[in-house]
């Protein structure tokens, strides 16, 4: 695809059978509504690369991203099928991500590329509900990295919208919980490096909002989470 001008008319077009595959996955409308609006992000991140057949590539992320989320929610539900009361305590330590890193790069698909930190920013949840970061302009492609601390970090539900004014807002998995000295968890990659796409050159904001589980969210009340979120540019 060599831009994105197509893609609104793609999502019009195949919005009711990516759902129903979500739903053949998940049983729930509203989680399927959820599941392929993440699909679509990171399609949408990938589109001038894709070939003629982007359905596919979007219901093999749906896919893909269903076995991931089953994967992590699982595990949060048997360590935290049940939270008990909480007396208000300090929040724990922000996470501080490193300045630099070698990882790969999963729209060029190199494995050895060196990324540089360009911004971040930290909080305290729920002092700090809401974040507004912004990478500012380049050609390098970038990374997008959120880590968490505290007991319920991963049960957090968490989305994100570009662009800073909140809407279209896209559910992602979890606040990841990081371990200095760990590979560092990564959300998605922006390429900007394609003089083709409309962020070439151009800054990138994010807002991202974390809110407690609508199920018993009293229970989260004296529990505080230490957040950071970033922003890393491939080093050329």
């Amino acid at each position: 695809m060599a831009d994105r001008s197509d893609y609104p008319a793609f999502v019009a077009g195949c919005w009711t059978r990516l759902l129903r595959t979500a739903y053949l996955l998940v049983q729930d409308w509203a989680a399927a509504e959820d599941l392929t609006q993440a699909a679509l992000v990171k399609a949408w991140l990938a589109w001038p690369r894709l070939d003629d057949d982007p359905e596919a590539y979007v219901r093999k992320i749906i896919v893909t991203t269903h076995v991931s989320w089953w994967r992590r929610r699982c595990w949060q539900f048997a360590v935290y099928s049940w939270t008990p009361p909480a007396f208000a305590r300090p929040a724990p330590a922000e996470p501080r991500p490193p300045h630099t890193f070698t990882g790969p790069a999963e729209i060029t698909g190199h494995e050895n590329v060196r990324w540089h930190l360009v911004s971040s920013r930290s909080g305290i949840w729920p002092t700090e509900r809401t974040v507004t970061i912004t990478a500012p302009a380049g050609t390098s492609n970038l990374e997008f990295s959120m880590v968490c601390a505290g007991p319920v970090a991963e049960r957090l539900q968490v989305s994100m919208s570009m662009g800073g004014n909140g809407s279209g807002a896209t559910v992602m998995p979890s606040c990841l919980v990081w371990t200095p000295g760990q590979p560092l968890p990564r959300q998605f990659t922006i390429e900007r490096r394609d003089g083709r796409d409309h962020l070439h050159g151009k800054p990138v904001t994010l807002t991202i909002s974390l809110q407690e589980p609508r199920v018993d969210p009293a229970a989260y009340a004296n529990r505080k989470v230490s957040w950071t979120v970033a922003f890393y540019a491939e080093q050329k």
